[in-house]
């Protein structure tokens, strides 16, 4: 996953690829809550967050094993009060390693609704960890798509919506 506008990430995704099939090369999609997730100590669970503006929130839940990424919980955009609200009814018995711009935006309301919970130091999303996420899928053969996904409405589909149920 690529945060960007739609028509953005649609252009880039098609850009690379045209570059993959006219060069015959093989790519690997990494999404930008994985590549996050890579700042934070292994041997935790690890709660990706990026803001998206008005108490939204792109996140993931990860679980590392023997080096390999889990998803313990797929890509959502929604609000922070329903992911805590979530995460808080299952009543955990480990400690969740929050990290992100959403993690530090939401620490007071995460901290509220989970007091253990772990902040990471390290917040950004860098190219070496994209690199890292592409060389482990590498290793194991496994070459995931480059496919946009889209966790939300883009503005026109959501302003049509609001239209078409007004009337």
């Amino acid at each position: 996953m690529v945060l960007g506008s739609f028509t953005g990430i649609r252009i880039g995704v098609a850009t690379v690829k045209a570059f993959s099939d006219g060069l015959g090369i093989k790519t690997i999609g990494i999404s930008s809550l994985e590549a996050l997730s890579l700042n934070s100590d292994p041997n935790n669970v690890i709660c990706s967050l990026i803001d998206a503006k008005r108490e939204n929130v792109y996140s993931t839940i990860f679980e590392f094993t023997d080096s390999q990424s889990i998803v313990r919980r797929n890509a959502t955009f929604e609000n922070i009060n329903d992911l805590l609200s979530e995460l808080k009814d299952l009543k955990l018995e480990y400690n969740i390693v929050f990290i992100g711009d959403g993690a530090i935006n939401y620490k007071d309301k995460i901290l509220e609704a989970l007091p253990n919970s772990v902040f990471a130091d390290n917040n950004t999303i860098s190219a070496k960890n994209v690199g890292l996420c592409a060389y482990a899928y590498s290793l194991n053969n496994i070459y995931p798509s480059i496919e946009p996904l889209y966790l939300r409405k883009s503005e026109a589909e959501r302003n049509l919506l609001k239209k078409e149920e007004k009337e």
